[in-house]
C-alpha cells in the first residue's frame, strides 16, 4: 500500500472512530472485541455510523446481518411496530 493510500485510510479510520463514538459509544467494546478476535482490520473496517435514518435499506433476515447493520435494520423493525 502506498503512503498515500495508507495516509487516507489512516485519516478515515480516524474518522470512523470519532463518529462511533459520538453516535453509538455502546458499539466500542462490542468493535475492539472484533479486533481482538482478528474479524476486524481496526475502525478502517466499520463503513456507516451514524442516524438510522440515514443508514442504508436492507431487505434480508435478521441472521445474515451483522454489527451496524443489525442494530439500523433491528430499530427499523421498531419504528415499523410503533406506527
Amino acid at each position: 500500500m502506498s503512503a498515500a493510500l495508507e495516509s487516507a485510510a489512516a485519516k478515515r479510520g480516524r474518522e470512523m472512530a470519532g463518529r462511533v463514538k459520538e453516535h453509538c459509544p455502546e458499539l466500542v467494546p462490542f468493535l475492539k472485541e472484533l479486533h481482538a478476535l482478528g474479524m476486524i482490520d481496526g475502525w478502517r473496517s466499520v463503513t456507516y455510523c451514524g442516524p438510522v435514518d440515514g443508514a442504508p435499506q436492507y431487505h434480508a433476515a435478521p441472521s445474515t446481518l451483522f454489527g451496524n447493520e443489525l442494530l439500523a435494520w433491528n430499530a427499523a423493525q421498531k419504528r415499523k411496530d410503533r406506527r
